[in-house]
């Protein structure tokens, strides 16, 4: 249920904000690729962020999901799922 209302939030500020989540997509992008060079692609150990949540999407976070949801988000488990469900457009990493 939790992982559905992200989703949701998500596709609907790809809707309402098209041309910020391709910026978002080429800005994560450049970054993946630094990060990929920097620690190599087949490093165990992942250091730093996993993705980035541009503000407006952050907003529509912060007013819509409950705090459950927010603190699962936050959790490991709910970085991970959202760093490999939206990878193309604010992950930081091409290996999660």
């Amino acid at each position: 249920m939790i992982k559905k209302h992200i989703q949701n939030l998500v596709e609907k500020w790809v809707k309402i904000f098209p041309k910020e989540a391709e910026i978002m997509k080429n800005i994560t992008k450049d970054k993946r690729e630094k990060y990929d060079s920097s620690f190599g692609e087949d490093k165990d150990v992942i250091e730093g962020p996993l993705y980035e949540i541009p503000e407006t999407l952050l907003g529509m976070f912060n007013m819509l999901l409950s705090n459950e949801e927010l603190e699962w988000l936050k959790s490991r488990e709910g970085g991970m799922w959202f760093a490999k469900t939206f990878n193309e457009i604010f992950g930081l990493r091409s290996r999660i």
